[in-house]
C-alpha cells in the first residue's frame, strides 16, 4: 500500500512539473511574439517616416523651398508655398482636415482660405496670394484715415473707440451680428443719439450697403427709429426712450407666442403623457416670464424719460 501511495505522489509531482514546463514554454512563445510585434511596429514607423521624407523632397524640388523652413507671414498668415500645397491637396481630392494636418494648421483656416478664394473647384494659389496681399494693402491705407479723424465733441477718440468696442462686444454676445452691433454702439456714443447713413459710413469705414443692411436689421428688431431732420435728411435714432420699452414688449410677445405653441403641443401629444407634461411646464414658465417682463416694463417706463 505504501508503494501505491508513493506512485501516486510521484505521478502527481510529474503532472505538476509538466504543467509548469508548459506554462514556461507559453510565456517564452509570448515574449518571442511580442518582440516580433515590436520589430514589425518599428519597421512600420520607419516606412511611414520614409514616405514623409519622400513627399517632402518632392515638394522641395517642385517649389524650390523646404516647406519646414518656409517663413510664415506676420500674424500667422498662409504663405504662398502653403497655398500651393492647398491647391495640390484639393486637386488630389483631399479633405480640408487632411490638408490642415499636412500644414500643421487649424481646419478652419483651410476652410476659410478656400471658400474666400473660389471654393474647392476654383481655388488658385497664386490668385489667392495676390488677393490677400491687396487686401492687406487696403487695410494699411485705411488705418491712418481712421486715426486722423477728430471728434467734433472734443472727446478722446481712442477712449470712445474702446467704449464702442466693449459695448458692441456685449451686443454680439447677445446675438447681434458684428457690424450691426458696431453701428448700434456708435449711435449710443453720440450726444444726439442719431446719425445719418453717410455719417455711419464714414465712422465705421464700411460701404453704404453694409450700413443699410445693419440699420434695416436694427429697425426690424425695434432697437432704432428713423426720422428726418430739418434738412430732410434721414437719420437713425436711439434716443427715443420708448424704443427700449417697445423692445421689451416685443420680446414679451414673442415669449407668449412660444408659450402658446407649447400649449398646443399638449393637446396634440395627449394630456398626461411625459411629453405633454414637459410642454405644459414650459408654457407655464414662459407665461410667467412674459407677464413679468410686461409688468416690469410698465413700472420702469418713466425711467427712460428722466433727465439728469
Amino acid at each position: 500500500m505504501g508503494a501505491g501511495v508513493a506512485k501516486v505522489c510521484i505521478s502527481g509531482s510529474c503532472g505538476s512539473l509538466f504543467l509548469m514546463m508548459e506554462k514556461l514554454r507559453c510565456v517564452s512563445r509570448f515574449h518571442q511574439q511580442l518582440r516580433c510585434d515590436e520589430n514589425a511596429l518599428h519597421q512600420f514607423n520607419a516606412l511611414i517616416s520614409l514616405q514623409r521624407d519622400v513627399k517632402l523632397t518632392q515638394r522641395t524640388l517642385q517649389w524650390g523651398v523646404d516647406e519646414r523652413y518656409a517663413p510664415r507671414m506676420p500674424g500667422g498668415r498662409l504663405t504662398q508655398q502653403e497655398r500651393r500645397q492647398i491647391a495640390i491637396g484639393l486637386a488630389d481630392g483631399l479633405a480640408y482636415a487632411e490638408i490642415a494636418r499636412s500644414l500643421d494648421r487649424p481646419t478652419s483656416t483651410i476652410t476659410r482660405e478656400v471658400m474666400r478664394n473660389g471654393g474647392p473647384a476654383g481655388y488658385k494659389a497664386d490668385i489667392a496670394q495676390l488677393t490677400t496681399e491687396r487686401r492687406a494693402q487696403r487695410r494699411k491705407q485705411a488705418t491712418p484715415r481712421r486715426q486722423a479723424v477728430e471728434r467734433a465733441d472734443g472727446r478722446d477718440p481712442e477712449a470712445v473707440r474702446e467704449f464702442e468696442e466693449v459695448f458692441s462686444g456685449i451686443f454680439v454676445g447677445q446675438g447681434l451680428p458684428k457690424m450691426t452691433a458696431r453701428a448700434l454702439a456708435s449711435l449710443y456714443a453720440t450726444d444726439s443719439g442719431s446719425l445719418t447713413a453717410s455719417e455711419l459710413v464714414g465712422h465705421l469705414q464700411v460701404s453704404p450697403a453694409t450700413v443699410s443692411k445693419a440699420m434695416s436689421y436694427l429697425e426690424g428688431q425695434g432697437l432704432i427709429g428713423r426720422v428726418r431732420d430739418e434738412r430732410r435728411r434721414e437719420r437713425y435714432v436711439v434716443d427715443d426712450g420708448d424704443i427700449w420699452y417697445q423692445s421689451m414688449i416685443a420680446s414679451a410677445a414673442g415669449t407668449t407666442t412660444l408659450a402658446e405653441a407649447a400649449r398646443q403641443g399638449v393637446s396634440s401629444l395627449g394630456p398626461g403623457t411625459p411629453a405633454a407634461v414637459r410642454l405644459e411646464n414650459i408654457a407655464r414658465f414662459l407665461d410667467f416670464v412674459s407677464e413679468s417682463i410686461v409688468r416690469a416694463a410698465e413700472q420702469a417706463r418713466d425711467i427712460l424719460h428722466s433727465k439728469r
